[in-house]
């Protein structure tokens, strides 16, 4: 079996694998990009494609320990686990609740308003780049709330203000003027106003994956058989032969991409 050595090999074309690769592209790595599938196929075909502003606040916050009781049933919608692993880690669990302390909040929030608001600029930078920025839509994005959330719409907004990111909080009335087809049953929302998405986010995904194969990228599309540690590097085993990484790269940027239920007007 044929063996290839190089700088990056990153596993899945999806948002965040091409992201990443075309990064480290940049940074004038030797980058081969690996996918069962063509670029944008699969889970970030069909995602909702937003570029947060608001983002930051993490699922283990202070109200956590409020919902727990319900997540338990593990028939919450916004949560599902995995009682089996969960009883295999409990250490990972016990840091998991730990950290949800209000004195661990902050920090955490304010490291995630960071990183967000890098990977945003950077996003909006690379569509137009890319060619896509006719995708791109300045239309904000929507949190509604069908039960009477007053006090928790004006807890996050005025969180997101802390952190001079603006946002407009609506009754059931401004709700149905901006959405006009939606079903009226949502009293309360908070219109994220400078978060942004994308009309086909499958489409920017292979937008990236060109403008990464233009920049010297390697694009391929095979199974990956196994991945071994191999000393100070990776062996990742293909179909048709092996690819060898380094064990450790450094590159100053890198980007992320939201993935969750936005405004689709």
């Amino acid at each position: 079996m044929s063996e290839e050595k190089g700088e990056v090999v990153v596993l899945g074309a999806g948002i965040v694998g091409v992201s990443t690769a075309y990064a480290a592209r940049e940074c004038g790595m030797s980058v081969v990009l690996v996918d069962r599938r063509e670029p944008g196929s699969e889970t970030s075909y069909g995602n909702a494609g937003i570029i947060s502003s608001g983002s930051i606040s993490p699922l283990n916050n202070p109200s956590l320990w409020k919902a727990l009781p319900k997540y338990l049933t593990n028939r919450h919608a916004a949560l599902r686990w995995n009682p089996l692993w969960a009883i295999q880690n409990p250490g990972w669990v016990a840091r998991f609740l730990a950290d949800s302390a209000t004195s661990r909040f902050r920090p955490r929030a304010t490291a995630l308003h960071g990183l967000i608001g890098a990977s945003a600029k950077l996003h909006r930078e690379w569509i137009v780049k890319a060619g896509a920025g006719h995708r791109l839509r300045e239309t904000g994005w929507l949190k509604a709330w069908r039960s009477d959330a007053v006090a928790s719409a004006e807890q996050e907004r005025a969180l997101l203000a802390e952190y001079g990111i603006a946002s407009e909080l609506l009754d059931r009335q401004a709700i149905s003027a901006l959405e006009p087809d939606i079903v009226p049953v949502y009293k309360v929302g908070l219109l994220h106003t400078e978060t942004a998405s994308v009309d086909s986010p499958g489409a920017v995904v292979k937008a990236y994956a060109r403008m990464f194969a233009s920049a010297g990228g390697d694009v391929r599309q095979a199974d990956v058989k196994a991945i071994v540690p191999d000393g100070d590097r990776w062996r990742v085993a293909l179909a048709g032969g092996e690819i060898s990484a380094r064990h450790d790269v450094k590159c100053s940027r890198a980007s992320v991409w939201k993935v969750d239920v936005g405004r689709k007007s």
